[in-house]
């Protein structure tokens, strides 16, 4: 009896430690954090946040957000998923950090300078440093059929360099990933 007692122990531990291993490497949820710094982000110039895979695959979608806030100069906002009606579509894995993109659009002509940073599980992974300041609405006259250009490595507030894709409306940054706050 003992002796199936300890079996039965033993699973259970060996049970727990193995679902645990295969859930220990998802993000559960995602904190974009937007510092807003030269220019107020106008009400009526949404943004829209995905989180890309690879060749385009699209695990988070925000949908156009914030289209009706002002975000003043100087001040931080945070958007939080998944939330209502923004789930996050396909399960984002620690694993695939290096093949995981940060994609910000923001809708209008006015330009906003802003750096983000990207938070998981409570606050507990950062998967995206803080960006460098970043210029939204700013025309690019020097590259009409290719509106996306890729820019050196600048270096980021917290010292870390990052790449990043200038287009304009758009910016696309590269995860980092790391366990520190």
């Amino acid at each position: 009896m003992l002796r199936h007692f300890t079996i039965q122990i033993l699973l259970s531990i060996f049970l727990l430690v193995s679902v645990e291993s295969i859930y220990a490497g998802v993000i559960s949820n995602l904190h974009f954090d937007i510092h807003t710094k030269g220019d107020d982000k106008d009400s009526q110039e949404p943004l829209n946040i995905q989180i890309l895979k690879e060749y385009g695959e699209i695990l988070y979608d925000s949908g156009w957000i914030g289209d009706d806030q002002l975000f003043p100069k100087n001040s931080h906002y945070e958007w939080k998923a998944p939330g209502p009606g923004h789930p996050i579509r396909f399960p984002i894995l620690l694993e695939d950090c290096s093949k995981l993109k940060f994609l910000v659009e923001k809708a209008g002509d006015k330009t906003w300078e802003v750096s983000f940073r990207v938070r998981g599980n409570n606050g507990q992974l950062v998967l995206v440093t803080d960006t460098p300041i970043v210029i939204f609405g700013k025309k690019n006259l020097f590259d009409k059929e290719n509106p996306i250009r890729v820019e050196e490595p600048l270096e980021s507030s917290g010292g870390t360099m990052a790449h990043h894709f200038n287009g304009r409306n758009v910016h696309l940054f590269e995860f980092t990933c790391s366990s520190e706050r």
